[in-house]
């Protein structure tokens, strides 16, 4: 009879691995290609029959004991997990995660074996005990596998949890740390032990298992209910822009007809000129216009069709005002987030800088620009002549002498809001400053998505930070 439990024990042991084995496989399941599930189902098979040769073995060797029994429980998951983590490479973390709560899931149906026996079959010679306790514990795998199927398959917590180190580390070894602590119980020579001991085991991996679940589907429901805000967040940002890059095309339609309108009157000047056959008159106003129609063309900044755009026209306005500028201009070779907002900020204080400087005497005109930015830290001042005083309001922004809020202040209201920045101005020997810092890092994920919807390119952020600093020239105004 014993001879008949030495070739059945090993059998169920393997069962019990096989079963385990299962567990191992449903949350990789659907990730695991079919190259990598032929060659686990072959490893498997070949490791099931050299374990039922070794438990066969052992068995004959040592006798059926409790000490044996649990001593090759606790030692022959090892070998199966490394055949299995050897064709289904994956993080190891994630792995050792699975392997944790495999071993959880186990423990609790082993607790549930021994209760069963503990309350039927506890007279039985300890071989038979043995083998119907390694019996009941793939009957149990079969009766639970619906639960078992839904649990493993949605086993995995978010990758995150995994990614942040060392964070990662000690969720992997979570289930293994619980289990220690019945480790040493789990270690003795008795099989059946007191109802007290045994209620204590199962209580320890169902209240593990239903603490885990609540505390994944918490995290899912956190991640939705973040993804959800940052939806949001990006549809507000796509709307935001749309409304600037609006704003910013109807200032440009407004300077394309004045352009128009000069053209039209160039066009009646030179074919009056024509018609009256002054020839000389014609060829000198032609030469006239090609020279300004060279000032006017787009400068090459920045690869920033906006940024491009708002420097060139209003530098070229300043020229045609008879300001002398001094500049300085640092941007990043490749597109930016801030490119479409700072477009904007620049249009409204350059002009107001432009339409204060026109005020003053034509040989106290001048104007200072100085623009360094990395895609992350910029900078941006602005100094330019005035002949008026300039009136602060209680936010430190300057107000019209009728003590309105400007659009431009509005807009520069709105641009260190969103890129947490700071503005301080200043008022000294007819001259007004006006400089700008900000850093725009912390939103420029969720704005590159809007950017690729809106426009379809690619944007990149290049780090070149230096140091800032301008002189402006002498004036004796």
């Amino acid at each position: 009879m014993e001879q008949a439990w030495v070739l059945a024990l090993p059998g169920f042991i393997v069962l019990i691995q096989l079963s385990d084995s299962y567990l191992r496989y449903l949350p990789f399941s659907e990730h695991i290609v079919e190259e990598e599930r032929n060659r686990l189902a072959i490893g498997l098979g070949a490791l099931a029959i050299l374990s039922l040769l070794a438990y066969a073995w052992l068995f004959e060797h040592f006798g059926i004991w409790t000490h044996s029994y649990k001593a090759v429980l606790m030692a022959s998951w090892i070998p199966w997990a490394a055949v299995f983590m050897t064709v289904v490479r994956r993080d190891v973390l994630k792995h050792i995660f699975v392997q944790g709560m495999v071993s959880v899931w186990s423990f609790m149906l082993h607790s549930i074996s021994a209760i069963i026996m503990f309350s039927v079959i506890k007279d039985f010679p300890e071989e038979t005990l043995l083998s119907i306790h390694s019996m009941i514990y793939p009957i149990l795998i079969l009766a639970l596998l619906p639960v078992e199927r839904r649990v493993f398959k949605n086993l995995l917590p978010p990758e995150q949890f995994f990614e942040t180190r060392p964070y990662g580390y000690y969720i992997a070894t979570l289930p293994f740390i619980v289990l220690f602590s019945h480790f040493f119980l789990l270690a003795d020579g008795k099989l059946i032990h007191s109802w007290q001991e045994m209620i204590s085991r199962l209580v320890l991996p169902v209240s593990f298992f239903f603490l885990y679940r609540y505390v994944l589907l918490s995290g899912k429901e956190f991640y939705n209910h973040r993804k959800e805000i940052m939806n949001a967040k990006r549809v507000e940002e796509q709307l935001s822009f749309l409304e600037k890059r609006y704003r910013l095309a109807l200032r440009n339609q407004k300077r394309i007809s004045v352009i128009r309108h000069d053209l039209r009157h160039n066009y009646r000047i030179l074919y009056g000129l024509l018609m009256d056959g002054n020839l000389a008159a014609a060829r000198s106003h032609i030469k006239t216009q090609t020279i300004l129609l060279d000032a006017i063309k787009e400068l090459p900044f920045s690869k920033s069709p906006l940024l491009n755009a708002a420097l060139s026209v209003n530098l070229w306005r300043a020229e045609r005002l008879g300001i002398r500028i001094h500049q300085k201009i640092k941007l990043p070779e490749g597109r930016f987030k801030a490119e479409g907002d700072l477009a904007i900020l620049l249009s409204e204080l350059l002009e107001n800088a432009i339409e204060e400087t026109a005020k003053v005497k034509s040989e106290c005109r001048e104007l200072s620009l100085v623009l360094v930015y990395d895609g992350i830290h910029g900078l941006l001042s602005i100094e330019n002549s005035s002949s008026l005083p300039v009136f602060m309001g209680e936010n430190g922004l300057p107000i019209g002498r009728d003590g309105n809020v400007g659009m431009g202040m509005k807009t520069l209201s709105r641009f260190l809001a969103q890129y947490d920045g700071e503005a301080a101005f200043s008022c000294k020997d007819g001259f007004v400053k006006c400089e700008i810092s900000w850093v725009d890092d912390a939103l420029s994920q969720s704005f590159d998505e809007c950017e690729k919807q809106l426009i379809n390119t690619q944007l990149s952020d290049d780090v070149a930070h230096e140091e800032r600093e301008t002189k402006r020239g002498d004036s004796s105004c």
